[in-house]
């Protein structure tokens, strides 16, 4: 019984931990800033245990930068309007985003998982096409925070959504369309003209690919989120991307 008490206090420490108010590091002019933005891809107790590709960025880029600060300023469940109102509200993550050199962005999959029920088992289409609507609403004016009002020069990198569901699942044609209607707002080249970003389609990169749960999504644990296998692979494409 106390062990069971204890595993769960900590549990409870951990959820604290990311779910805390970010702080920005101290860094000086001369560092190197590396900043994600983003949801439970981003920054999480999966993607802590798994290494989520955040991490893996960092180690990257601390490989040829000595001084690289890493600041991760995403937090679970967060959609679209929640990180555009943490750009609009935080002066000092503003202040950041100007100074950076590299940025990167996992959002959108939480518009979507709104729409979903009983633990990924359901989709509910009208739920689901608000959650588009709003990011379509949202996604250039965080794009408009970073680039014009921060005034931020770092080179930007946005993932597109994977499909979480195996392709002999019911449901894997059905989220496809929705996370494909999200991604094409991602991948829209008129913003992406506009506000100079690249695109880390992991999308493309898993489609096609599930051989059984590659993914967090079990009967055992039923959330959408990369396993270390899958994380090791969107650090890859997202350090690929760097490098082109």
């Amino acid at each position: 019984m106390y062990e069971f008490f204890y595993i769960l206090s900590s549990i409870f420490c951990v959820i604290i931990i990311f779910r805390k108010r970010p702080i920005v590091k101290v860094y000086k002019e001369t560092d190197f800033l590396y900043t994600a933005l983003g949801d439970d891809i981003s920054k999480s107790l999966i993607a802590f245990l798994c290494r989520g590709f955040v991490y893996r960025v960092k180690r990257y880029l601390r490989l040829t930068n000595s001084n690289v600060i890493y600041n991760n300023f995403a937090t679970p469940t967060f959609t679209s309007s929640d990180l555009l109102f943490q750009l609009k509200n935080s002066s000092g993550i503003r202040l950041c985003l100007k100074k950076s050199k590299v940025i990167t962005i996992s959002i959108g999959c939480n518009n979507l998982y709104e729409g979903s029920f009983e633990n990924f088992a359901e989709i509910n289409g009208n739920y689901a096409k608000r959650g588009i609507l709003k990011f379509k609403e949202d996604w250039h004016e965080i794009l408009y925070y970073i680039r014009r009002f921060t005034e931020s020069n770092a080179s930007i990198y946005v993932m597109t959504l994977y499909n979480p569901y195996n392709a002999d699942d019911p449901n894997y044609s059905i989220a496809e369309y929705y996370i494909s209607n999200l991604n094409s707002i991602i991948k829209s080249e008129f913003w992406i003209k506009t506000y100079n970003y690249k695109v880390v389609d992991i999308h493309a990169a898993f489609k096609g690919n599930f051989q059984g749960n590659f993914l967090f999504l079990t009967p055992f644990m039923r959330e959408a989120l990369p396993n270390y296998k899958e994380s090791k692979k969107i650090g890859e494409s997202f350090i690929n991307t760097i490098n082109s």
